[in-house]
């Protein structure tokens, strides 16, 4: 039979709050296209977890901020041709 990832990672008998973690921290690393777990402890994976989560929403904080930005200067452009 193939292994499974919790075999892979030897957490079969971790705890439960390890094996959370560790599979949230696989979920947010999906996203930066990072699919290594290094973090060999819970303290280091709940650090790994809040760090990755952070840079997420400032990510998105950052797309949000320039999406604004160009709708506003969109609305500002249109309101200039409509007097023109």
């Amino acid at each position: 039979a193939e292994r499974t990832w919790l075999e892979v990672y030897d957490i079969v008998d971790a705890s439960l709050a390890n094996q959370y973690f560790l599979s949230y921290h696989w979920a947010l690393a999906n996203f930066s296209g990072v699919m290594e777990v290094n973090p060999q402890n819970l303290a280091e994976r709940i650090f790994a977890v809040t760090i990755s989560f952070l840079a997420f929403g400032i990510a998105a904080w950052v797309v949000s901020s320039i999406t604004t930005a160009m709708t506003r200067l969109e609305v500002a452009t249109a309101h200039d041709t409509r007097l023109l």
